[in-house]
């Protein structure tokens, strides 16, 4: 139990480092506040495995999250972005009040079960610059690859506009408009064409599922609006013309091809 108190802890400090104050708070609520009066404090507190390496917080506020989202947890909501920070001893009293309701407690326990997957759309803005540079030199049409692409939201990285320290990229019309904090000289000016894409994941993820799409944005950090509405435009976005995703191992799938 004190090793699992302390990862929840330790998780809220990177919530604080990463500025997402709510985040933190209800990480330090979970800490203080999870006890073994509910079958998913039980399950949380009595943790075999390594809670970092499993992800156990993000299984824990991720499936919260998505009972908000849901109007599912109406104790929670007067207390989730964008409503004023709260205090730590006023949500864990909330959450102590969300793990007693047993249906509740039974909607937490399956998002105990699987480790999240994430799909960032702002890594997009990391790739398409070496994508630039690559097509800069070899004036070629690129084939992507991408190993785990959870829902495949990055190998449609070409659909997105981009403005990389002054160099625009990408259609005007774009759903996502992604602008990264950029320091030093900008990528060349390159028409990137993707010529085809394809990714392997063991559990590739079907954004055209609607309970899919709820999913990958339950583990987006609410006090994070940005990244929220990124999500959401993506997903919509991809869910019209979703890229192949392969089931299988990255090791044989990469020798294959």
């Amino acid at each position: 139990m004190d090793a699992v108190r302390a990862a929840f802890r330790g998780q809220a400090e990177w919530c604080r480092r990463g500025d997402a104050p709510f985040m933190a708070v209800l990480c330090d609520a979970l800490a203080d506040g999870l006890d073994v009066a509910s079958e998913t404090g039980r399950a949380v507190l009595g943790w075999t495995g390594d809670p970092f390496a499993d992800a156990l917080m993000m299984r824990v506020t991720g499936g919260l999250n998505a009972l908000v989202r849901a109007g599912k947890a109406p104790m929670l909501a007067p207390f989730y972005p964008p409503a004023p920070l709260p205090d730590v001893t006023t949500l864990g009293a909330a959450l102590r009040e969300a793990f007693a309701d047993p249906a509740i407690d039974a909607a937490l326990l399956p998002w105990l079960e699987s480790a999240p997957q994430t799909n960032e759309v702002a890594r997009s803005g990391v790739l398409m610059p070496g994508l630039m540079v690559i097509a800069d030199a070899c004036g070629l049409p690129l084939r992507l690859f991408e190993l785990g692409p959870s829902a495949g939201l990055n190998l449609c990285l070409d659909r997105w506009h981009y403005d990389l320290g002054g160099v625009i990229a990408g259609p005007d019309d774009a759903a996502v408009r992604i602008k990264p904090t950029w320091r030093g000289p900008p990528p060349p000016v390159a028409d990137v064409r993707i010529a085809s894409r394809r990714g392997v994941d063991l559990n590739p993820l079907d954004v055209t599922d609607p309970v899919t799409a709820t999913r990958l944005l339950a583990y987006i950090w609410p006090d994070q609006p940005a990244r929220v509405a990124r999500a959401q435009a993506a997903i919509a976005a991809v869910a019209a013309d979703p890229p192949r995703i392969d089931r299988g191992d990255a090791a044989a799938w990469v020798m294959a091809r």
